[in-house]
């Protein structure tokens, strides 16, 4: 995983988890 997304995927969490988990699934 890159440190970008783990930085952003912390950030996103918050606001918008299903957004994250989305990217994440990409």
């Amino acid at each position: 995983m890159d440190t970008r997304l783990f930085l952003l995927g912390c950030m996103c969490e918050r606001e918008a988890p299903v957004v994250w988990e989305a990217t994440v699934e990409r």
